[in-house]
């Protein structure tokens, strides 16, 4: 069975409201069963060879196939986890959804509002005393969140930064001159298109 980080009623169930990680294992899982997990990957060897005085690139070719199903999972942050920022503040953090984090993928830079989107996400609850409020809109959310003292942002990018990624780590290695380029793939949604020729 598979085993999901995200708790979510079948019948309710979103894509764009599922984290990225939970994403990625799912589709990877789905390959799996249908024993299509296996990508065939294209290199271009980067690596400089020759005399030093006239070096150039290899340039050989490689391909080879990675099994996606190898993937590991990195990272320590808990869904759901509930941190006291003061005696009487404290907040449940869930891991941010894939619609939000999706749209900022194709970004080649985030701005200061964009890492904001992301910590919005992430408020499932808000305590304050001994009152718990969970049904506040987006609005409300961004409201609190930027009310905050400056020094409780660190809880927030903590969490991001540590919550669970899906990980692929593989070898290439060229054929012609040796040279061994390690590659450590991150939520690597890439490796469900086999078309992109990569420099090793």
């Amino acid at each position: 069975d598979l085993e999901l980080k995200t708790t979510f009623k079948e019948s309710e169930a979103k894509v764009e409201d599922l984290c990225v990680c939970d994403i990625v294992i799912l589709l990877i899982e789905i390959l799996s069963l249908s024993k299509t997990s296996t990508r065939d990957l294209a290199f271009v060897c980067s690596n400089m060879v020759g005399p030093k005085d006239n070096q150039h690139e290899c340039g050989t070719k490689i391909s080879m196939t990675v099994d996606i199903s190898d993937y590991r999972i990195e990272g320590e942050s808990e869904n759901g986890k509930i941190v006291h920022l003061t005696d009487e503040i404290g907040v449940e953090l869930q891991y941010p959804r894939y619609a939000v984090i999706a749209p900022l993928q194709a970004k080649d830079e985030l701005t200061s509002e964009d890492y904001i989107d992301v910590y919005v996400d992430c408020i499932k609850a808000i305590y304050q005393g001994d009152e718990m409020f969970t049904d506040f809109t987006k609005e409300e959310a961004y409201e609190w969140f930027n009310s905050l003292p400056g020094e409780y942002l660190k809880t927030f990018i903590e969490f991001v930064e540590k919550m669970p990624s899906v990980v692929l780590d593989y070898d290439v290695v060229c054929p012609t001159c040796g040279n061994k380029r390690s590659f450590h793939a991150v939520n690597a949604m890439d490796f469900f298109t086999s078309s992109t020729v990569r420099n090793a």
